[in-house]
């Protein structure tokens, strides 16, 4: 286009230029008035396709300074055009202060300048858009139904669009004008109707024809459907999911600036998901997206400072991410900030803080500050130590599914406390944990089975349930299988493999294991007899104040039993399981002391 009056203009100089040369003195005057008033149209008519050339460019400046040259023409055309130009960069704040009077000014000059209907058409649709963003939906509405049969064919899909817009209180009718935009080509339309589609909004709920109308709208740029699509391929959600298609689609949305689509992004570099893992690309991609506001984002880059697996671990700056995503009002960040409040990591410790934190997102539903906020009435933590408040926000917390949580309401209902005690419903909580995995729950499940507490005894499901939580490296459980193989209970005796899962639970510092383990050494069950082994064993679990190994170091110190018979030594174990009440350690200090007497 530029390019066609450039050569015009050049054209119609030289030919001005060669008649001068020869005299042309009878060239009419009239004709040589005509070439100079079309030399000067297409000198206006440049400003407008420089100052446009401009504006793409971003030289908005320069832009502006060549629309407002043009403004000055005689031409009605150009000069509207001209006025129209310099509204939109008054509207938009470029080149010169942001200003909607002023640039409502322009439109309006613009709109009563006579052009032709096309540019017509775009100064209505301008004029749309401004009185829609002051709120003057009336004017709005009429100003779009001017450019809606004025406008090229590209305003009149946006300005159906508009409409659609504007109808909130008929969807039917937003539909319809939906409908004209996306036919048209609109593809923020398309985006709409394809969501209409997909969730059944006003029209028969039809999968197939939200894809077509969102994928319309993705192909046609609409970073919002490029979003969108990325979403349905990511979790795969009526579609097939297909990471690699939707990682695709959340880096077409990211190229032009979509928030959301930064942190999807990021999300698929930080867990390989669709794409190579790069951690990198990762935290460049939630730094965008918390910079441009996006709460779930900010609350990511808070839990990478505060994991330190992305970037240096820095509590300080998880906990100001943590801050400002819960200002916004995510329930997570609540959750997060809570926690550092609570454990006093990036933030003075304040339980009280916690407490806030913890208490706006568990009214909100999240089920993690539920049983957090559980946790603080259990302890009395921030508030007055209150069992039943602490259960209340357990049981809302287990109902959604919380595994400890769960776990946390069994014990409660197996010791009665804060409810009625009830065996029953303890173990119904502990089932829900422990068929989520959690060890613990599976190993308290193993003992009630073993105690036959809230159900029949069954050893055989207790080892089941042991052997799930031991191979999880549950400590308990191990220890617990151990003595199920030692005796026989619930599966086939088998000494070997009780000292295999004493030894696995006592190198993780169980107390009881590594006195069982050194019985075993003791007596040769299961293991060669090693008297050294056994008191090393008794030793690692009398210095952890477990009373039965205490007794059985006294008992190898009085009869000097792989150690040197020492009665001081074999006095000073017995005192200390006495003082935890061994019964036994008990009667063998007072047969020492008696004997000691004696001599």
């Amino acid at each position: 286009m530029k390019l066609i009056y450039l050569v015009s203009f050049v054209s119609i100089c030289s030919l001005l230029q060669s008649m001068e040369k020869h005299h042309a003195k009878d060239v009419p005057n009239e004709s040589k008035t005509l070439l100079q008033k079309t030399i000067t149209q297409l000198k206006e008519e440049e400003f407008i396709l420089t100052g446009r050339l401009l504006y793409q460019n971003k030289d908005h400046i320069k832009a502006l300074n060549s629309f407002k040259q043009a403004k000055e023409s005689e031409n009605p055309q150009i000069r509207a055009e001209a006025y129209y130009w310099i509204g939109v960069m008054y509207y938009e704040g470029k080149g010169t202060e942001e200003n909607s009077e002023k640039s409502l000014e322009l439109f309006l000059k613009a709109s009563k300048t006579r052009c032709n209907e096309e540019l017509l058409g775009t100064i209505h649709y301008a004029l749309g858009v401004l009185y829609k963003h002051r709120g003057e939906n009336d004017k709005a509405r009429s100003s779009f139904q001017r450019s809606e049969w004025q406008g090229r064919h590209e305003i009149k899909a946006l300005s159906w669009w508009q409409l659609g817009l504007l109808e909130k209180s008929d969807i039917k009718k937003a539909l319809k004008f939906f409908h004209l935009a996306a036919q048209a080509g609109c593809a923020p339309a398309q985006h709409i109707l394809g969501g209409c589609y997909y969730a059944g909004e006003c029209v028969q709920k039809d999968y197939e024809q939200a894809l077509v109308w969102l994928e319309k709208a993705a192909e046609g740029g609409c970073a919002d459907a490029q979003n969108s699509l990325g979403v349905l391929c990511f979790n795969g959600e009526n579609i097939e999911q297909d990471l690699k298609k939707a990682a695709i689609w959340f880096g077409k949305a990211a190229e032009q600036g979509h928030t959301k689509a930064y942190y999807s992004l990021g999300t698929c570099y930080y867990h390989g998901l669709g794409v190579q893992k790069d951690y990198t690309k990762a935290l460049s991609l939630f730094e965008r997206a918390a910079m441009k506001g996006l709460s779930e984002a900010q609350n990511q880059l808070g839990e990478c400072y505060y994991n330190g697996d992305v970037i240096e671990k820095d509590d300080k700056q998880a906990a100001s991410w943590f801050k400002k995503a819960a200002e916004q009002g995510l329930a997570f960040a609540h959750t997060n900030l809570g926690l550092r409040y609570y454990n006093g990591e990036g933030v003075e410790k304040d339980y009280q803080q916690a407490v806030e934190w913890f208490e706006k997102a568990a009214r909100r539903g999240e089920r993690h500050a539920q049983f957090f906020l559980g946790i603080c009435y259990c302890y009395g933590k921030g508030v007055e130590k209150d069992i039943k408040q602490a259960v209340v926000w357990f049981i809302k917390a287990a109902e959604q599914g919380h595994v400890d949580a769960q776990n946390y309401l069994g014990v409660r209902y197996c010791n009665g406390e804060g409810v009625d005690k009830n065996w029953a419903r303890g173990v119904e909580w502990f089932e829900k944990a422990a068929a989520q995995g959690h060890v613990i729950a599976q190993t308290n499940l193993g003992l009630r089975y073993y105690n036959g507490e809230g159900v029949a005894k069954d050893d055989k499901k207790a080892v089941e349930w042991f052997e799930k939580a031991a191979e999880q490296g549950h400590a308990d459980a191990q220890n617990y299988l151990g003595l199920r193989y030692c005796n026989g209970e619930g599966i086939k005796k088998d000494d070997a493999m009780a000292v295999v899962w004493f030894k696995k639970s006592g190198e993780q510092g169980h107390a009881s294991a590594q006195c069982n383990l050194g019985l075993c050494y003791y007596a040769g069950e299961g293991v060669k007899k090693d008297y050294k082994q056994a008191i090393i064993w008794f030793e690692k679990a009398a210095e952890q104040e477990y009373a039965n190994a205490q007794n059985k170091l006294g008992l190898c110190y009085y009869y000097g039993e792989a150690v040197e018979k020492d009665y001081k030594k074999a006095e000073k174990w017995f005192d200390k399981a006495v003082k935890k009440g061994h019964a036994a350690a008990k009667t063998n200090l007072g047969i020492l002391l008696d004997m000691e007497v004696k001599l």
